[in-house]
């Protein structure tokens, strides 16, 4: 499913607002999981998740509020996920499993402390946050697939030629089943 268009594309790359793009479903679509049913049974219980794509290096309080806001709304879980890529000088963990680990717990630290005011502002979301290694976007798009909503942040910035949306962002409206809430912010 492609949620990109004339229209969305405008929407996407000025809109000051958050957009909220919906993909039309594809039967035919050779890329589609093999368990839609899974998904289906999800949305008629009302047990799909709003996802959450979270850059801990630049957490942004508009697109957070959105995130706990759309999971408090709907009254489901909330799931976090930060994808963050291992330092150039790391060459695995078992050889060296105490960096590994002070890696691991920092991320946390650090994801826990970017929560713990929005879970005081919303103490009915139940919160489930994951530091993923690796890129966001590819953890967000399998998400999006048990979502009921992904929701992620575009920083605003002009690039030389158009609008620039970054990697996740565009990864998401490429390849996410789930409508995805595109926040802008500076």
């Amino acid at each position: 499913v492609y949620l990109l268009g004339s229209v969305p594309k405008a929407g996407r790359a000025g809109g000051a607002r958050p957009v909220v793009l919906v993909g039309a479903p594809d039967p035919g679509d050779v890329g589609a999981r093999a368990d839609p049913p899974a998904r289906e049974v999800s949305a008629v219980s009302g047990h799909c998740d709003v996802v959450l794509g979270l850059d801990l290096h630049k957490p942004n309080d508009a697109v957070i509020d959105f995130a706990f806001d759309a999971a408090s709304r709907r009254a489901v879980r909330l799931r976090i996920i930060h994808g963050w890529t291992l330092p150039p000088y790391y060459y695995g963990g078992a050889l060296m499993p105490d960096l590994n680990d002070g890696m691991v717990k920092q991320v946390r630290s650090e994801l826990s402390d970017v929560l713990r005011p929005w879970q005081d502002r919303y103490p009915t979301v139940e919160v489930h946050a994951q530091a993923t290694i690796g890129g966001a976007g590819r953890h967000l798009v399998d998400a999006s697939y048990d979502a009921a909503l992904v929701v992620v942040g575009r920083q605003n910035r002009r690039a030389v030629v158009g609008t620039h949306i970054g990697p996740v962002t565009q990864a998401l409206l490429h390849h996410a089943v789930a409508p995805v809430a595109v926040i802008s912010h500076d």
